[in-house]
């Protein structure tokens, strides 16, 4: 999750997601996919769900706003599709792959990932919380802005899905929702953006955005469009 600074309280997020989707269906049938997904929300929304062959009901999280789907498939063919959002199971988030810790007194995340040198890192027994942060303690950290961060990290390694999302924002291809699809990642497919398709669900937030006589797929839309807004509201902070 990318921040950037918006003259709103309610600021408009970037969310990078690595994305493998095996037997991902697509017109020539289904592949194993592997990339990511750049989305632009204003949070996680979470909905309720049940599957019309069994009686269990599950919850799915969703980003709501002008999103991008861009990686290769087992076959090697490259695949960019615009969307309006992406329905994901939120618990299979890093599901292998330690927690960063954070110091509540001198408050900066340690994440243990981003340790470049791990054989350090192993080499030391800690035996206790005291020890673990003595230990860190001794470390220098480089302090560099949330904004120079995110231009680095967008305008870098990912400029070509930043570049797509962004001229389509710029150029109008994403003025309408309703003519773009939603990646149900658990479906292993895309989905219009229409009542039949988003009636299984229901969106759980209780927020003053929603008009409580709107289906979801109103809801949806109305979402999008609060999201689309403030980012072209305040181009000078998402185009860089």
């Amino acid at each position: 999750m990318i921040k950037i600074k918006e003259t709103s309280e309610d600021p408009t997020l970037f969310w990078l997601l690595d994305l493998y989707i095996p037997q991902y269906q697509i017109a020539m049938g289904s592949v194993d996919f592997k990339g990511h997904i750049l989305a632009t929300s204003k949070q996680i929304w979470n909905f309720i769900t049940t599957h019309e062959q069994e009686e269990e009901t599950f919850m799915r999280s969703c980003l709501i706003g002008p999103s991008v789907l861009y990686g290769y498939t087992s076959r090697g063919i490259r695949k960019v599709k615009t969307l309006s959002g992406v329905i994901f199971d939120s618990t299979e988030l890093r599901p292998d792959k330690p927690i960063p810790l954070l110091d509540t007194i001198n408050p900066i995340v340690i994440d243990p990932m981003a340790i470049s040198d791990e054989q350090e890192e192993e080499e030391n027994d800690f035996q206790s919380p005291s020890q673990l942060m003595g230990y860190f303690a001794e470390k220098t950290f480089e302090s560099t802005s949330g904004l120079d961060k995110a231009r680095t990290y967008l305008g870098g390694r990912h400029k070509d899905k930043y570049n797509i999302l962004m001229n389509g924002i710029d150029s109008g291809v994403y003025r309408f929702p309703q003519h773009l699809p939603i990646l149900e990642v658990n479906q292993r497919k895309l989905i219009n953006l229409d009542r039949r398709n988003l009636a299984q669900y229901i969106i759980i937030e209780l927020n003053p955005v929603f008009d409580p006589n709107l289906d979801t797929c109103s809801q949806f839309i109305e979402v999008y469009d609060i999201t689309l807004e403030s980012m072209l509201a305040a181009k000078e902070c998402y185009f860089f």
